[in-house]
């Protein structure tokens, strides 16, 4: 995707009470996250534009949109869903991929993120 990625990712635990939390704690990526200052994203409704450094300082930019920097990838274990069932309370958790950003996404850019999410992740550079 264009970003750093650590060359060592460390997993940290987040202690707060919740009641789909049996463990009292999640466990997360604060610190040693995947990846770090990735690149600069453009959205428009119909595509994602990813900007490219180049080696003389500048980007590339090709087309137009809007601008969102990603400030990190990190990995985390998602809350616990409590389902009942007859044998008592079941708790499920599972590991979600979250990409922070900074906050320069306004309001009504925010469906075409949601939209597009699934094309980022599928991204490969070549």
């Amino acid at each position: 995707m264009g970003s750093d990625v650590q060359k060592r990712c460390t997993f940290d635990r987040k202690h707060y009470f919740y009641p789909d939390l049996p463990s009292g704690y999640q466990i997360t990526q604060k610190y040693g996250t995947v990846n770090y200052l990735g690149p600069t994203l453009l959205f428009r409704p119909d595509s994602w534009l990813i900007l490219a450094p180049l080696a003389t300082g500048g980007q590339v930019l090709v087309g137009q949109g809007r601008a969102v920097s990603i400030e990190q990838i990190q990995l985390e274990q998602d809350i616990a869903k409590s389902t009942k069932s007859i044998t008592g309370r079941v708790t499920h958790s599972c590991a979600v991929t979250e990409i922070v950003s900074r906050p320069d996404m306004r309001f009504e850019y925010a469906p075409f993120g949601g939209t597009h999410v699934p094309e980022l992740l599928n991204s490969r550079d070549s």
